[in-house]
């Protein structure tokens, strides 16, 4: 029979392990009321994305079916995200079940009959055990994602930049650093060896750091472009496009530079002890609840935000590319019975052109001319009767330098 000390260790011990589950329900509780706030943002997001891209007339079948994968799948993996943070809250509600009967059997056998024993069984090791092997999990998705959300972001300054081999290098240099980084703070936390994945941020931070940089950089280039060769202060759908790629992408990597704050404090905490109190702060707290539940959705909106805008740009650009959005131009026809005109300025075409029946006016478009770059006009029968001229993809433009 235990002593009755010996007794009341125990149960002072549960009550401090009850404490301590209690706190981690408190968490779970609001990582999921977060990360669902966050995931019905993403989910509107997602899914007019997939509509626009779906929609879209690019020819490019190829980019199109690789945009809709990584669209799905990092949406997936969101979905699978919150399904894990509410099993984690399942389980931590259910142990806090379990250890707090256990308390009031311990505390009714105050002669420590039995009590000694259950408390002794507390199983804190597959406790803590199970609960590292979900937070691995868990923390598996958001790292695809990041992963995922980087190459999008660094593909699409890349596009920008086609020509520039030291683009291409540092591009490359950045997606297998975030590859590795990544990965390895995955297998650490699995391993038990670090907790803290604010290291593995750095390298993504970089990457949309560059990135954002990259967009910048050709949106001032564009701008100056038409300063000079225009004349003209107004601002173009493309100069617009840039200008919130490069507005969103700063907002993104001033949030990306929170999360590498705990990694820069912990540094410093070797030098300046008094440093380690910051992980007590409500700020690391905060910090924490956002890295566990809604994270994952703000690593697939911003990505999803710039394959919308990407999109939305090209939905414009084959607007104005196409001849149904021009209108046609009316011009008086001669009396008399040929009833056949031409404008002075086009070139000399094969043919005549009908006037309209119904009035006075021949109706004429533009086309490409098929032997050189210069446009002529064309004639045809009605205004409305215009055949649409084949779309192109932005990009297959050439970049301004």
């Amino acid at each position: 029979m235990a002593s009755s000390t010996e007794h009341e260790t125990d149960i002072g011990n549960l009550h401090a392990y009850i404490n301590l589950i209690g706190a981690f329900v408190s968490q779970s509780l609001s990582r999921v009321v977060t990360e669902s706030i966050a995931f019905g943002v993403y989910t509107a997001l997602f899914a007019f994305t997939m509509a626009v891209t779906i929609r879209s007339r690019s020819p490019l079948r190829s980019r199109k079916a690789t945009l809709l994968a990584v669209l799905f799948t990092m949406y997936a993996l969101a979905v699978v995200h919150l399904g894990l943070s509410l099993s984690q809250l399942f389980e931590d509600d259910k142990r806090s079940t379990v250890m707090r009967e256990l308390a009031l059997t311990c505390a009714a056998n105050s002669d420590g009959a039995m009590g000694t024993e259950r408390c002794a069984a507390v199983p804190r090791g597959y406790d803590v055990a199970a609960g590292a092997q979900l937070t691995w999990v868990s923390s598996a998705p958001v790292t695809v994602n990041s992963i995922l959300g980087d190459v999008v972001v660094l593909w699409r300054a890349w596009a920008l930049w086609p020509r520039s081999r030291i683009v291409k290098i540092v591009s490359v240099l950045l997606i297998v650093s975030c590859t590795a980084m990544s990965t390895w703070n995955t297998v650490a936390k699995y391993t038990f060896r670090i907790y803290d994945s604010s290291p593995a941020t750095l390298p993504s931070w970089f990457a949309n750091l560059w990135a954002t940089a990259l967009i910048g950089s050709r949106a001032w280039q564009h701008r100056r472009h038409v300063l000079v060769h225009l004349h003209s202060s107004f601002r173009s759908s493309t100069e617009r496009v840039l200008l919130l790629l490069v507005e969103s992408g700063v907002l993104y990597c001033l949030f990306g530079a929170l999360f590498t704050l705990p990694s820069i404090v912990n540094f410093l905490a070797d030098f300046v002890p008094a440093l380690r109190a910051f992980e007590a702060t409500p700020f690391s707290r905060a910090l924490y609840v956002i890295e566990a539940g809604p994270l994952i959705d703000i690593l697939g909106m911003y990505p999803t935000a710039v394959i919308l805008l990407m999109e939305l740009s090209n939905h414009y650009a084959h607007r104005a590319l196409s001849a149904n959005d021009m209108p046609t131009l009316p011009l008086p026809c001669p009396a008399g019975p040929a009833r056949t005109c031409a404008p002075p300025w086009a070139p000399v075409v094969e043919g005549t052109a009908p006037c309209d029946p119904a009035g006075e006016n021949l109706h004429l478009r533009l086309s490409e001319a098929v032997s050189s770059s210069a446009t002529f006009v064309e004639p045809a029968e009605t205004a409305g009767e215009l055949d649409a001229e084949k779309p192109r993809d932005l990009d297959t433009l050439p970049a301004v330098q």
